[in-house]
């Protein structure tokens, strides 16, 4: 049994990977991840998780992970002529650890699951073939990943 040598899909930008750097900037989009919260209402749920930030520096990292589209803007309110801005997380974080022997327990579910994927792949292919130029491959694989991810995505909201 052959066994590729990746084992995870990484739709990354620089600029996405610099701004998951601070740990900080992770729980806050652990902390939006179900709910809708002001800057403030974030500085006050990181206090009481024992971070030490200012309220002015939790503004920033904020901002930097709107900017990165880890998080967005859901509501505004307006109470007593100050905009109140609310924001929600973008993505979804899993954080745990795989089983040691993931791969080699998984592996059937893994095969099955990749054949129907194949399908659905060669599908797309031939939908966005006529666009496909030889150098864009990687692109293509990139955008049809982005699909499935979205899909995936998805279908997990429903269960």
């Amino acid at each position: 049994m052959e066994i590729n040598h990746y084992t995870k899909i990484l739709n990354i930008t620089e600029k996405q990977a610099n701004a998951i750097k601070d740990p900080i900037r992770i729980e806050i989009i652990k902390i939006l991840y179900n709910d809708e919260l002001t800057t403030e209402q974030i500085f006050n749920k990181l206090t009481q998780n024992g971070f030490t930030k200012s309220l002015s520096v939790i503004r920033h990292h904020v901002n930097v992970l709107k900017n990165s589209q880890f998080i967005k803007l859901s509501k505004t309110k307006q109470i007593r002529g100050t905009v109140l801005k609310f924001y929600t997380s973008a993505v979804l974080i899993f954080n745990f650890d795989l089983p040691t022997n993931f791969i080699l327990d998984y592996d059937p579910t893994i095969n099955k699951i990749s054949m129907k994927l194949e399908k659905i792949i060669c599908g797309l292919l031939k939908k966005f073939n006529n666009k496909i130029k030889d150098e864009d491959k990687d692109y293509t694989k990139f955008i049809i990943s982005e699909i499935i991810n979205l899909s995936l995505l998805r279908s997990l909201e429903k269960v």
